[in-house]
Parts: C-alpha cells; sequence; structure tokens
C-alpha cells in the first residue's frame, strides 16, 4: 500500500482568533482528505461518492472546553462535470454554541483531451442555515447589568459560501469566500461585530510518486 506523508508547510494565518468563528470553524480537519468541510468548489470533485464524520475537543479536561463535529458527504451528478454535497455541524464554546447546515452545488471544468492529466478549474456554491445560541443563564453580577438578559438568547441567519479549487496534476489552490452576505447575527443585546464574512486562500504540492509523498501546503485566512 502506498504510504502517505502529510506535513504542514506553512502555518495558518488567522485576521481573527478561532474562538470568535462565526459559522464552521476552520481547523486541521481539512487535511485528512476533507477539503469540502471548508471549500465550496470541492463537492464530487472525484468520481465517486465520499462520506466523512469528525469529532474534536480543544482540551478533555476543561470543562466546556471548544468542541466540534461535523457529517458531510458529496459526490457527482451522474456521468456529469458537476457535483452535489450537504454538511450538517455543531460547534460549541462556553456559553456559546451554534449548529448549521450547508446544501453545496459545484462543476468542474477539465481542460485538454488526454485524461492522465490532470487539469481542472472548479467553482462551488454552499448555502446554508445557522443558528447561534448564547446561554446568560449563569451569568452573575453584584451590579445588575442591563446588557445581560439572564436567559438563552437563540438567533438564525442564511447564508451563502462561494469558492474556487483549480488543480494541475500534483499543483492545487483554492479560494473561499464564506459568509459572503456578512449577515449580523443580533445576538447580543449589546452592539456587535456584524461583518461575518471571511476570506481563505490555500495552496499545495504532492511531492514523490513512489512508495512515499509528500504533501506540503499553507492556509491563509
Amino acid at each position: 500500500m502506498k504510504k502517505f506523508f502529510v506535513f504542514l508547510a506553512g502555518c495558518l494565518l488567522y485576521s481573527s482568533s478561532v474562538l470568535s468563528q462565526e459559522g464552521l470553524p476552520v481547523y486541521f480537519d481539512y487535511l485528512s482528505d476533507n477539503y469540502y468541510l471548508v471549500y465550496p468548489s470541492m463537492a464530487g470533485i472525484g468520481r465517486g461518492g465520499k462520506v466523512r464524520l469528525t469529532a474534536r475537543k480543544q482540551w478533555f479536561n476543561v470543562d466546556e472546553a471548544p468542541s466540534l463535529q461535523t457529517l458531510n458527504a458529496h459526490t457527482r451528478i451522474g456521468e456529469s462535470n458537476s457535483g452535489i454535497g450537504a454538511m450538517l455541524f455543531n460547534d460549541a464554546n462556553g456559553y456559546h454554541s451554534q449548529t448549521g447546515m450547508k446544501l453545496t452545488y459545484a462543476h468542474h471544468l477539465r481542460f485538454g483531451g488526454d485524461i492522465r492529466i490532470l487539469n481542472q478549474l472548479s467553482f462551488g456554491l454552499s448555502a446554508g442555515f445557522l443558528q447561534s445560541s448564547l446561554d446568560e443563564s449563569e451569568f452573575r453580577s453584584v451590579i445588575p447589568d442591563p446588557v445581560i438578559s439572564g436567559g438563552q438568547n437563540s438567533v438564525g441567519y442564511f447564508n451563502v459560501d462561494l469558492g474556487m479549487s483549480y488543480s494541475y496534476m500534483d499543483f492545487y489552490a483554492h479560494g473561499a469566500i464564506l459568509n459572503l452576505f456578512g449577515t449580523g447575527r443580533d445576538l447580543y443585546t449589546a452592539i456587535e461585530f456584524d461583518n461575518l464574512r471571511r476570506w481563505l486562500v490555500s495552496v499545495g504540492h504532492v511531492f514523490g510518486k513512489g512508495e512515499w509523498s509528500v504533501e506540503p501546503s499553507v492556509l491563509f485566512q
């Protein structure tokens, strides 16, 4: 069996902390052949279908530590150049939690007449509904704070992700705009940052065609 070794050549560069992400958080799950979690354009990228289930927890000995569970599936539509996908996720971080689902359509354009040479451009669109919740029932203050309701606040909203991918032989590049509408949550009773839009870009290359291969990659957010 061919051995495969993935090496992360760069670190993840964040414009904001992972702990403050709205929508599906970007961790390292995509490195386990799970790029569809991040890029809508990867839905139905191969000729077969794929189902992926992931679960992670930041610290096992810390109560209310950040945790994330995802379930996704995607496949080609028959013999066409189009693919579809769906995903569910649940993300919890202390008193804040969010659940969501997304449906995806992708189209793949193959260039060149030689099927042995991979030269493909892909586009994808995901539409999803997310629900964010904030549990303030355990918040206590000697001096009453009008901003804290003391209850459980929950709000749902609709958003869209766009993605594009290009693959040429062993090189690949991906880009995505997550939460395209930048919809505000209006979850808190105080003024909050409303623009949830995020930009992601990643590139990588697979080296080695023998028993071992190395795949350095880098992701910018």
